[in-house]
């Protein structure tokens, strides 16, 4: 049995909920496997759903995703376990940090939509366990996407649960080094960013190439990750990084995706009634102390009934609207 673990670094609050959900205690349990789990499965099938599509009725993706999760009918080939390190309790504001009163002008209470999570700052130990080659470096690039692109718990596609990774012991760094995976976003400007996210998205690419069969994908009525069907850019304000995420939520709420919703007269980019999950992923990630940046990632959802832009791909129009006092990068998917 091969055991790596990573250290994981809070870096927007973490809002999640334990065996007691209705417990406000969220430091009792931390970042339960099972959270982290559903995380990963999720960025496995955006990965995998490219390359195999609904592919006999999607019996192939559940196939090829039971092999390292589990399922029903099979036990899953890696073990997960997390450890909360450290960790103070906070108050997470869901409307993107917005913590304004009604009283005080804002159009609703945005300060009463509340809930406790774990603070920026805490620390996670996650350990990764298999017997299987193969389906431990798909578990740690399906970690690797969880963290680099997404966020983990409640509002994850709002800026919330962003987690920052780092390898810790000598084979964990031999293993990383060996799938020639960085969890280091580079210090650098947006261009070497994308850069670095390009190299790294078609190494992961590749492995789950690899351990796909030879299938022609059927297109698939869920959001994946490829350059049909998904756009994905880089932001930040011109020529500096923003210095706090809370500076970043709070710029990416009211100059990007309020302004956007206000733009075009929506009220949401996704759905309650019926449930649908926003086709729009706004993350927010660090390339060293005070250095934040965004991740906005747009997938294809034409084959939903209802429409949020006219084109998921003309969001890169809107885009151009924030210039010149902020840039962005597209970052090419496989």
């Amino acid at each position: 049995m091969k055991t790596l673990y990573l250290q994981a670094e809070v870096l927007t609050p973490l809002v999640i909920a334990g065996a007691a959900p209705r417990s406000s205690d969220v430091l009792a349990e931390g970042l339960r496997p099972p959270s982290l789990r559903g995380a990963m499965r999720w960025w496995f099938r955006a990965m995998m759903g490219s390359i195999v599509g609904a592919h006999d009725n999607y019996k192939t993706l559940r196939s090829l995703e039971g092999r390292v999760f589990g399922s029903t009918n099979q036990s899953s080939s890696i073990r997960l376990r997390t450890c909360l390190d450290k960790g103070a309790k906070d108050t997470a504001y869901l409307c993107m940090n917005d913590q304004r009163a009604k009283k005080f002008g804002a159009p609703k209470d945005y300060n009463k939509i509340q809930k406790p999570g774990i603070a920026p700052n805490g620390q996670v130990i996650i350990y990764l366990e298999s017997q299987s080659h193969t389906e431990f470096a798909l578990a740690l690039c399906s970690l690797w996407l969880t963290a680099m692109l997404g966020g983990v718990g409640n509002r994850s596609r709002r800026g919330f649960g962003s987690l920052a990774l780092s390898p810790k012991g000598s084979s964990t760094v031999r293993v990383t080094q060996h799938l020639n995976l960085d969890f280091s976003y580079p210090d650098k400007p947006l261009k070497d960013i994308a850069e670095f996210l390009e190299s790294n998205l078609k190494q992961i690419y590749s492995f789950f190439k690899h351990y796909a069969p030879a299938v022609s994908p059927v297109a698939p009525k869920f959001f994946v990750l490829s350059k049909t069907q998904a756009k994905l850019w880089l932001i930040e304000p011109r020529d500096r990084f923003w210095t706090s995420w809370q500076e970043a939520m709070n710029e990416l709420r009211d100059n990007f995706y309020r302004f956007y919703k206000t733009s075009f007269n929506l009220s949401a980019i996704g759905s309650a009634n019926p449930r649908f999950a926003s086709p729009l992923i706004i993350q927010i990630k660090r390339v060293a102390l005070t250095r934040y940046f965004g991740v906005l990632l747009a997938f294809d959802h034409s084959w939903y009934n209802q429409q949020w832009w006219s084109s998921w791909k003309q969001l890169e129009k809107f885009l151009n609207k924030l210039l010149p006092a902020y840039e962005y990068q597209e970052v090419m998917l496989p």
